[in-house]
């Protein structure tokens, strides 16, 4: 009687450790899963990012070149471009927090924690 309960022990012993390992491989593959998605995704923006800010860098000199002209002094046209992007700099600064920190914070959490089954985990 005592080898069955020992032998039950050890079978019981073995599937609980098949569980551990199997819950510790599946959080690693959701792991992978919701980095690669974050880091996909975070790539992506950059990519647009960078395709915007060129966009804007050859607008802004064509706008300092017209502004030039109409004031007849093409320095000026370059200044006032550059005062309005030093306003706007000085603006995100202040209101950094609002406007760059936490919707970024935001986006990356709701990326990580998308579709997670948290019920799984608390049993």
């Amino acid at each position: 009687m005592e080898h069955r309960n020992l032998h039950n022990e050890e079978t019981l012993f073995d599937k609980a450790e098949n569980y551990v390992k199997t819950s510790m491989d599946l959080f690693k593959l959701q792991l992978i899963d919701k980095s690669s998605d974050l880091i996909a995704t975070l790539a992506t923006k950059i990519v647009i990012v960078l395709i915007v800010s060129m966009f804007l860098f050859f607008m802004n000199i064509g706008f300092a070149i017209w502004i030039g002209q109409y004031l007849n002094n093409l320095s000026l046209g370059f200044i006032i471009i550059s005062s309005f992007y030093l306003i706007v700099s000085i603006f995100m600064y202040c209101f950094r927090h609002r406007f760059l920190k936490f919707p970024i914070s935001d986006m990356i959490i709701r990326k990580l924690t998308k579709s997670i089954d948290l019920d799984n985990y608390s049993n």
